[in-house]
């Protein structure tokens, strides 16, 4: 087992969650790979459905390796929100995403798709390319954040004075725009 492979370290988390019975999606960098924008990274990114009442049992299922910081991940876990847990012989950061925080949450674990990768044994569940794109999407329009450089060059190169960072939405997104429109207003 390579495991300084992303796909393999994402495995080891799928298989505790799926042992749990919770429902879960990888999307990020490695989901946007999968559908066709390749992309290299140092972390993944989990929605998980976790409940406070999973946590203890989450916790002893990855200690063995990943660091997992019990308090943040019960936070996470009443709250809403996300945690880093640590994998212990690479060093290398899951994202875990506590689904409900947000309206689309739901849709992507029940649209998500099984996903064999060539480097692990394991089917794995990954957002949907339109899931991807609805990511970024959101994460441009309201945060101002995102993980891709071409997308802030775009809004630092491309917004007016005075009139905020939104101008044109950059490629990739701006080629499907419409469509991831017309997909986030289905869902919320």
């Amino acid at each position: 087992m390579d495991d300084a492979n992303p796909w393999t370290i994402v495995a080891d988390v799928a298989r505790v969650l799926e042992a749990l019975g919770l429902r879960y999606a990888v999307g990020g960098s490695l989901a946007s790979s999968v559908a066709g924008e390749p992309r290299s990274t140092q972390d993944a990114d989990i929605s998980v459905d976790l409940r406070p009442e999973h946590v203890d049992a989450l916790l002893d299922g990855l200690s063995a390796r990943f660091y997992v910081p019990a308090e943040r991940l019960r936070r996470a876990a009443s709250e809403r929100l996300s945690v880093n847990i640590i994998h212990l012989d690479t060093a290398m950061k899951v994202d875990l995403f506590v689904a409900g925080g947000t309206p689309i949450d739901e849709e992507v674990l029940r649209r998500r798709v099984p996903f064999s990768p060539p480097s692990a044994t394991h089917v794995l569940y990954i957002y949907t390319p339109e899931d991807v794109l609805l990511h970024k999407l959101r994460r441009y329009e309201h945060a101002g954040a995102t993980s891709d450089a071409p997308v802030a060059r775009h809004r630092r190169h491309h917004s007016s004075p005075g009139t905020g960072a939104r101008s044109r939405l950059p490629p990739p997104i701006g080629r499907h725009a419409r469509r991831i429109r017309a997909a986030h207003a289905r869902v919320c």
